[in-house]
């Protein structure tokens, strides 16, 4: 099915990810702006935990129920106020930092995973992950000593693998994903949908879940085209076995449809924006979703 796939061309190239790229070098925010962010403010971000994880709620599509969170990095900047990934993450990768983000990001995650299974809740995190970081045949086993630091578990964990950057060789993303997956943890791709590679890289690696990009889940309910497409990728995730979750879902008309095509989980503004933690608990009790 995913063969067939490769014939039709991409609906857009408006990747309408969930964390908009920028390149460095533009503004802060709305009222600031900076020719560069230096790394000793990242890493001092990083080191005084101005970093922080937020978490955006993944919804059963057929119970509504949460079913897992998505780990988004988040700058509470003393002066700036909170600074969103589309300025910082270029710099992260400029500065080789990406790692480092990482690291943070899943001890973060890991933190709150402690606690919220001392509230009786088991709650599954998914973590971007640079694809590039998969070039470093180390990697996996660092990830997998700082979840066992925790008393964590693997199985509770994806690494979602962005399109913004490629490893050195096709070898080396199956042997680094294959690593991941060694040591039990999820994968997920990210992004799916919006141009050749994606299907390409589906074949090699064995991803866990396909998550569809925004760009093909917004509008679907009015768009016939769009849905047919659609449809026929979630077929073909659902026969190579893996979950599917549609990103970017606002309006209750797409999510029918999706839930009607099979597509099993979605996360967007319809459910929740990204939220900091203790919001989510609040987001948690008053929708009665665990």
């Amino acid at each position: 099915m995913f063969s067939s796939l490769l014939t039709l061309p991409p609906l857009s190239n408006d990747r309408g990810h969930s964390e908009p790229r920028t390149s460095p070098g533009k503004a802060w925010g709305k009222r600031h702006s900076t020719p560069a962010i230096s790394r000793y403010a990242l890493v001092n971000a990083l080191e005084q935990k101005q970093m922080q994880a937020w978490f955006q709620p993944k919804v059963c599509l057929h119970t509504q129920r949460l079913v897992a969170v998505e780990v988004l990095a988040r700058w509470c900047h003393p002066e700036q106020g909170v600074v969103t990934p589309s300025v910082f993450l270029p710099w992260c990768r400029a500065y080789g930092l990406d790692k480092a983000l990482l690291l943070h990001m899943l001890h973060e995650a890991l933190v709150f995973q402690t606690r919220w299974r001392r509230q009786g809740v088991t709650l599954p995190v998914a973590i971007n992950l640079p694809t590039y970081l998969l070039d470093d045949p180390d990697l996996a086993y660092t990830l997998q000593q700082t979840v066992l630091a925790h008393q964590g578990a693997a199985a509770d964990i994806t690494f979602e693998l962005l399109e913004t950057s490629d490893t050195a060789t096709p070898q080396a993303l199956y042997a680094g994903a294959n690593r991941l997956v060694a040591c039990g943890f999820g994968l997920a791709m990210d992004d799916f949908g919006v141009n050749y590679s994606s299907i390409q890289r589906l074949m090699l690696v064995p991803f866990s879940e396909l998550k569809l990009d925004r760009s093909l889940v917004q509008g679907i309910s009015a768009a016939p085209h769009q849905a047919d497409y659609v449809r026929a990728v979630i077929e073909a995730g659902k026969q190579r076995d893996l979950i599917v979750t549609a990103e970017g879902v606002e309006q209750f008309a797409d999510a029918r449809l999706l839930r009607q095509a099979g597509c099993d989980y979605a996360q967007g503004y319809l459910y929740s924006t990204p939220l900091p933690a203790i919001e989510l608990a609040q987001w948690m009790h008053r929708h009665k979703m665990v």
